[in-house]
C-alpha cells in the first residue's frame, strides 16, 4: 500500500484519529465525520475505527470492515450516485459509473441527491473513501469502470500508428498489441468496408467517388471499392487529394467518438504517403499518435510471403497470381520510396518512430520456444 511511502517512519507513534460510527446508519454517520475533517490530517494521522455499543480495539480488521459497508452502500445504483455498466448484450458487468446527473436520478428514499450542492459533496466524499483505499490497501469491494481509473491517474490514452510494407502482419501485429494493451484496433480497409456496407453518408461519398475514379468499379463489391480507395496510385493530385480527404473523414468520425478516444486504438492500413501523413497531423486530435510503429522485414521473408499470399486466393491460377504478385511488388516498391519521408513527417512534430524488425514465423516460434517475448514491439 502507499501508507509506507507517503507517511514517515514515526507514522505509527502518532496520535490517531478515532472515529465513532453508527453502525445502524454507516453511510451517513461516516459521511458527517469525514467530511468535517481536513484532507491533511486523514493523511497525516492513523485512522482508528470504534462502533457504539461495541467493544474492541482496532488492529484493521474493524477499518477493513466500516470501508466495505460503506463502499457497498455508497456505491449502489439505486442510491443514484453511480449506474451499472452493461455489456454491448445487455448483461450486468458487474461494474459501476459515476452518474453524470445525480440531481435527475437519484432514489425516492434519497431525496437529499436532488440538491446538486448535496450532490456533489457526496463525490467528495467518494473521493475521500477511494483516497483513504488507496492510502491503506483496504479494498472497496466495488468495481469501477476503466475510464475511471485513467480520470483517477490522470492517464491519457495511448494511441499508435503501426505501419510496414504489404504482407509484412500489420493486421495480425497490431491486433495482438490492441489485446496485450487493451486498445481498440482499427483498421482503416475495415472501416471503410463497414460504410460501404451499410450505405452510410460517408459511405456513399466514397462510392460514387470510386465511379468516377474508375467507372468499371461502379457496383462493385465493397472489398473491391475499398481497396480503390486505399491505393496510392491514381491518375492526378487532385484524385489522391480527394481521396486523402475522404479517409481522413472516415477516420476523424469514428476516432471522436467517446468509447474509442477514451479508450486508445491501434490504428493500421494508412495509405504510406507523405501528404497523407501531414494532413492527418494537421487535424491533430483526436489522429495524433503518440508513436509510430514500423515493421520491417528482409527482402527474402517478404518474397515468401508474397508467394504464399498468390497460393492462397480463392481461385488460383497463372494469370490472376501473376497480377496479385505484380501488384504486391509495386506497393511494396511504393512503400520503400515514401516510406523515410512518412517517418521523416512524424518525427518533425515529435512522434518517436520505432523500427520493429520481423524475422518470421520459424523465428518467433523458437523465441516463444525459448521462453522470449517475440510480438512485444522492440528497438532493433
Amino acid at each position: 500500500p502507499a501508507w509506507s511511502v507517503l507517511r514517515g517512519p514515526d507514522f505509527a507513534l502518532l496520535q490517531p484519529i478515532s472515529l465513532t460510527i453508527d453502525p445502524a446508519n454507516m453511510l451517513s454517520s461516516t459521511f458527517g465525520v469525514l467530511e468535517a475533517l481536513p484532507a491533511h490530517l486523514l493523511v497525516s494521522r492513523p485512522l482508528f475505527i470504534t462502533f457504539q455499543g461495541q467493544q474492541g480495539a482496532d488492529w484493521g480488521g474493524l477499518r477493513r470492515v466500516w470501508m466495505a459497508k460503506v463502499a457497498e452502500e455508497l456505491l449502489d445504483p439505486r442510491l443514484g450516485l453511480v449506474l451499472p455498466v452493461f455489456s454491448a448484450g445487455g448483461v450486468p458487468t458487474g461494474r459501476v459509473m459515476v452518474n453524470p446527473a445525480p440531481e435527475f436520478s437519484c432514489s425516492d428514499h434519497f431525496p437529499a441527491l436532488h440538491d446538486g450542492d448535496m450532490a456533489e459533496r457526496y463525490y467528495r466524499f467518494i473521493g475521500r473513501m477511494i483516497g483513504l483505499s488507496l492510502l491503506s490497501g483496504d479494498a472497496l469491494g466495488v468495481a469501477l469502470t476503466s475510464a475511471f481509473y485513467k480520470t483517477l491517474l490522470a492517464k491519457q490514452p495511448f494511441r499508435i500508428i503501426l505501419m510496414g510494407p504489404p504482407c509484412s502482419g500489420k493486421t495480425s501485429e497490431s491486433r495482438l498489441l490492441a489485446r496485450r494493451c487493451r486498445l481498440r484496433h482499427v483498421t482503416v480497409e475495415k472501416l471503410v468496408r463497414y460504410h460501404l456496407q451499410h450505405n452510410t453518408q460517408q459511405g456513399a461519398k466514397v462510392r460514387s467517388f470510386v465511379a468516377m475514379l474508375s467507372p468499371d468499379l461502379q457496383g462493385a463489391s465493397a472489398e473491391a471499392i475499398s481497396r480503390a480507395l486505399l491505393s496510392v496510385f491514381f491518375p492526378s493530385e487532385s484524385w489522391a487529394r480527394t481521396a486523402e480527404d475522404l479517409l481522413l473523414d472516415l477516420l476523424d468520425n469514428y476516432l471522436s467518438q467517446r468509447r474509442v478516444a477514451f479508450r486508445g486504438w491501434v490504428l493500421d492500413g494508412l495509405p504510406p504517403t507523405e501528404s497523407f501523413t501531414r494532413k492527418l497531423l494537421r487535424r491533430k486530435d483526436p489522429l495524433r499518435p503518440d508513436c509510430v510503429l514500423v515493421l520491417e522485414l528482409s527482402e527474402s521473408e517478404l518474397k515468401r510471403r508474397f508467394a504464399r499470399r498468390c497460393t492462397k486466393l480463392d481461385e488460383p491460377s497463372d494469370s490472376r497470381a501473376d497480377r496479385v504478385m505484380a501488384g504486391l511488388v509495386r506497393s511494396a516498391a511504393q512503400y520503400r520510396d515514401k516510406k523515410d519521408a512518412v517517418i521523416h513527417a512524424f518525427e518533425e512534430v515529435g512522434i518517436d518512430c520505432a523500427v520493429v524488425r520481423s524475422a518470421g514465423r520459424a523465428a518467433r516460434r523458437s523465441e516463444r520456444v525459448s521462453g522470449g517475448r517475440a510480438h512485444q514491439p522492440r528497438d532493433p
